[in-house]
């Protein structure tokens, strides 16, 4: 009759019963985490108190929730499992004093506890009680803390109360499209703030482990999560007093691992896969990677070596760098201090040019944050093993487990800098630009290696790379007796104060720093080179060979008059007549242009010609503080000149409206002439006579710019006025992109239209390298100029530079079988709807900020996508939890132009427009929504990642 009563919670874990169900939960099956036989359960016939509201009728045994004890691998553990189907998990008084009960059992025994979580919150039939329950729990959360391991399985939605409890526990694992986290649910979050969000975006598996953080591992489905939550609990000690079990382990530790020697890129600036290095060090090559998703440049984990647990923390020179930045430090910091609690010894592998720079990072509290790992590092008393493999920078060098903080052996490779900073930032600093070469050289020898370190005794020894496994085991075996304590305390007071503002998301940040420094396209192409270049992309010119240059596997950039860029990496497996994916953007944006000859004076006003570039909102730019950048042709000698980039990012001139007094019909609608009336100002006359350099009045008259300004522009490239022969120069708004509005869910920023698709394209190929290797195919970036007035230039999309470079990359041949394998994502902006003019929309296609790229559609192929287009890109969206929106301009309006028809129509190759929904474009203040940087990057990083595979699934001709 009991068995008959039993919860199915209980029935999978008693009994390990077989459920046909859509998602499998808990113990279903043979063994899934337990070992198969060993589950005892506590307080089965337990039922609840409640006698309100009807409740006195409904009294299941167990009342929602599983307890008791059972074997993994032998080795004891408690463990609960909750049961949505009983009052929706929704714990009562007696359903926390069940699990009180076997956490505090845990404790005594000194052995892990695991909960597998599926529950709306407290009950609210119980009212208080039900949430001095959750408070018992979470008080016993905190006194197992460094006691005793706590995990967690996410194994449905979680709500309220039942989040903050396995958000104390040690380690959450999750599964995707099933499992879901948050304080308040979708409904709630619509009625409070308006914003519409599934429970997937919310609080879905995705989020916690790509955005918040708040979990540790997703799963493809629970029966994969469990398996893997029972292998991870092999690493684990059973409390804080015992070490991790030791495994008999078939790899030896004089096993040869020759790859190490040449992991590391010669060129410091070159990237390499830290994951590559520590698979080569770990038993097996078995690594088990905590946070995999999250603040990718640092990696942790635990693996073997000669079956001891190690705890393994490095940086990933192929994100960011390797710098360290909030999210990663505070990652590594809860790492190496679980490890410490639970007497795991750390291996440290470091590769970090420094902290992150920027204003988010900084507002953010990076110091604070960054202070938290130096924290941990200095506090653990476990043993600590660090290797430098390649740069060991300022600050960041002692945080990473130096020997200043205790470090038991450091190492470093050949391969090591360690020092305050790079070489060219140093000479910089130190000599002001005198003798660059010459002196960066000098300083690299006597810096930029590992000697001066170990001659102070920083670094044990330098050693060979393919010795570092042996030296890892070795060094365990000594460090096996460790004894070493901290000064009694109650506890330390680690730096764990939050900033009170919100943090920006790292894509954001790393955007709005981009934008800003990119007023003009030869300033985009700049920065974008900087990017590349950092990501081990090679240079090479059009008036130069690409034979034996462009290989399979190898990345590469062209520019065409320092304002296009095409970037390309060639698939390792790459063949002539194999397809290229292509993310088309555009680097120019409405701006006003210096003219040839500026020099305008009017009423004691001097004043600069300029003129008008592209359909911008010119009324925009009236009352704006203007600063200039472009490019400048200087004169080194007779016979060499050299272009200058230029950038005065201060307020030197202004668009002054007409007082309302002198047009009091202004406010029925602002009418000017662009000839006259937007004429910048940029000096008295008087003032600028005082502060002309010397010179006849006639030499002045013959200026073709104000002499002020050549003056200005002198001083700011280190040139005299007569090197100055001529330049290209545009105006731009001094203030910069930021985030704004009240939740900080805005982007505000001049040129959105359409950088951000060129800076998201660039990046999103960097991000999708980790493959390139196992693709057939040229995955390309094309950033064109000129796309604002039409695109016919040598450097547009008009122009031949795509179709000559793909060319180039096929020797000489762009066959219609390579055109037939390609695609192309035309990526530009997107209208967003606007709450004031929504009537602007047609009803059934209006983006909004927020809800995920868009796709752009013309009957009339004024955009270029096509059914098949569309069709592909949606479905590699659905692939990756990424929505999309779809536009079509009303019939009664005009419809924008973009690069993908005139690409698509001179290569034949399949194309689609989409862009990020935005407001105000072509004002000189654009808006867009943060989320959408997030979600099209995911969708263009998994365009050149996945696209291969994805487009054998559906052939069309």
């Amino acid at each position: 009759a009991l068995a008959s009563t039993i919860t199915p919670a209980a029935r999978k874990l008693a009994f390990q019963k077989e459920l046909e169900q859509a998602r499998q939960q808990a113990l279903e099956g043979g063994g899934l985490l337990l070992d198969k036989g060993t589950f005892r359960e506590y307080d089965m016939l337990k039922t609840h108190r409640c006698s309100d509201f009807g409740m006195e009728k409904q009294q299941p045994p167990g009342d929602g929730v599983v307890t008791g004890r059972g074997l993994i691998n032998g080795r004891l553990t408690f463990v609960f499992s909750q049961d949505f189907t009983v009052f929706g998990g929704s714990l009562s008084e007696t359903y926390a004093e069940k699990i009180v009960k076997i956490m505090k059992k845990a404790m005594q025994l000194g052995v892990p506890v695991i909960g597998l979580n599926d529950s709306g919150g407290a009950r609210i039939q119980e009212g208080v009680a039900s949430l001095a329950g959750y408070a018992d729990i979470f008080q016993l959360n905190v006194m197992a803390s460094g006691v005793v391991p706590q995990l967690t399985m996410v194994m449905g939605p979680c709500a309220g109360g039942a989040v903050y409890s396995p958000a104390m526990t040690d380690f959450i694992f999750m599964s995707r499209d099933s499992s879901y986290m948050f304080v308040t649910g979708p409904d709630v979050v619509k009625t409070v703030t308006n914003e519409e969000v599934t429970q997937e975006e919310l609080g879905g598996a995705s989020t916690h482990t790509k955005t918040s953080g708040v979990a540790h591992c997703a799963f493809d489905n629970d029966v994969e999560a469990i398996r893997e939550m029972r292998r991870f609990f092999d690493f684990l000690p059973l409390n804080n007093k015992e070490k991790p079990p030791v495994r008999k382990s078939d790899d030896d530790r004089y096993r040869p691992v020759p790859t190490l020697e040449s992991i590391v890129p010669p060129d410091p600036n070159v990237p390499y896969n830290m994951k590559d290095i520590i698979h080569q060090l770990v038993d097996s090559y078995d690594f088990f990677e905590i946070m995999p998703d999250y603040a990718k440049n640092m990696i942790i984990g635990y693996g073997r070596m000669e079956g001891r647990v190690v705890g393994i923390v490095a940086n990933q020179p192929m994100e960011l760098a390797g710098c360290l930045d909030i999210n990663s430090s505070i990652k590594a910091a809860r790492f190496v201090r679980f490890c410490d609690a639970f007497n795991i010894p750390i291996v440290t592998l470091v590769d970090v040019p420094g902290f992150l720079p920027g204003v988010d990072q900084e507002y953010g509290g990076i110091i604070r944050h960054g202070a938290k790992l130096l924290y941990a590092y200095a506090e653990a008393t476990v043993p600590k093993i660090t290797i430098i493999t390649r740069k060991a920078y300022g600050g960041a060098y002692d945080v990473m487990s130096s020997k200043h903080l205790r470090g038991d052996i450091n190492y470093a490779w050949p391969s090591a800098e360690i020092a305050v900073m790079g070489a060219k930032g140093a000479v910089e600093i130190i000599f002001r630009g005198q003798n660059v070469e010459e002196n960066t050289a000098d300083y690299e020898r006597k810096f930029a290696n590992p000697m001066v370190a170990a001659q102070r005794g920083f670094v044990d020894d330098i050693i060979e790379p393919t010795t570092t496994r042996l030296r890892i085991c070795e060094d365990l075996d000594v460090l096996e007796t460790k004894k070493l304590s901290n000064p009694w305390k109650k506890h330390g007071n680690i730096p764990l104060v939050l900033s009170l503002s919100r943090t920006t998301p790292q894509t954001v940040g790393a955007f709005l720093k981009f934008i800003n420094k990119s007023p003009s396209p030869f300033h985009a192409v700049h920065e974008t080179i900087q990017s590349l270049t950092a990501a081990g992309f090679q240079q090479v010119k059009e008036e130069e060979s690409w034979k034996d240059v462009v290989r399979a596997g190898g990345k590469y950039f062209v520019t065409r008059n320092q304002s296009a860029i095409i970037a390309f990496a060639v698939g390792g497996k790459y063949q002539q007549g194999n397809g290229f994916h292509i993310i088309g953007a555009h680097t120019d944006s409405p701006c006003l242009k210096i003219k040839p000859i500026s020099n305008l004076e009017s009423q004691g006003w001097l004043q600069v010609g300029v003129e008008c570039y592209g359909g911008g909102l010119w009324h925009t730019w009236f009352d704006r503080d203007l600063g200039i950048a472009g490019r400048v042709i200087v004169r080194e000698s007779e016979t060499s000149f050299k272009t200058k980039l230029l950038l005065v990012n201060k307020p030197i001139m202004r668009i002054p409206t007409l007082a309302i007094h002198f047009d009091r019909d202004v406010n029925n609608g602002f009418s000017f002439n662009k000839e006259n009336h937007l004429r910048p100002v940029l000096a008295t006359a008087v003032r600028a006579q005082l502060e002309a350099s010397n010179g006849s009045d006639e030499d002045k008259k013959k200026l073709k710019h104000h002499s002020v300004l050549l003056q200005l522009i002198a001083k700011e490239l280190s040139v005299t006025i007569d090197q100055i022969c001529d330049f290209e120069l545009c105006l731009f708004d001094t203030q910069g992109a930021n985030v704004g509005g009240l939740l900080d869910e805005f982007i505000f920023s001049p040129r959105l239209d359409n950088l951000c698709c060129s800076w998201l394209s660039t990046q999103s190929l960097i991000a999708s390298l980790k493959n390139l290797d196992e693709d057939a195919n040229v995955r390309v970036v094309a950033l064109f100029d000129n796309e604002e007035v039409g695109s016919d230039s040598r450097m547009g999309a008009g122009s031949n530079f795509l179709q000559v470079v793909c060319e180039r990359i096929a020797n000489g041949q762009l066959c219609a079988e390579a055109s037939r394998k390609s695609f192309l994502v035309s990526a530009d902006m997107a209208h967003g709807v606007h709450p004031n003019y929504s009537d602007k929309h047609e009803a059934n296609h209006r983006p909004a900020l927020h809800a995920g790229p868009v796709i752009k559609y013309n009957a009339n192929e004024r955009y270029a996508t096509s059914g098949e287009s569309a069709f592909l890109m949606k479905e590699l969206a659905r692939r990756h939890n990424v929505d999309i929106q779809e536009f079509v301009v009303r019939q009664d309006t005009g419809c924008g132009s973009t690069i993908g028809p005139i690409l698509a129509t001179s290569t034949g190759i399949r194309t689609i427009d989409v862009g990020l929904a935005q407001l105000s474009m072509h004002s000189i203040r654009e808006m867009c929504g943060t989320e959408d940087l997030e979600k099209s990057m995911t969708w263009f990083t998994a365009f050149f990642s996945e696209f291969s595979a994805l487009d054998k699934c559906l052939k069309t001709d």
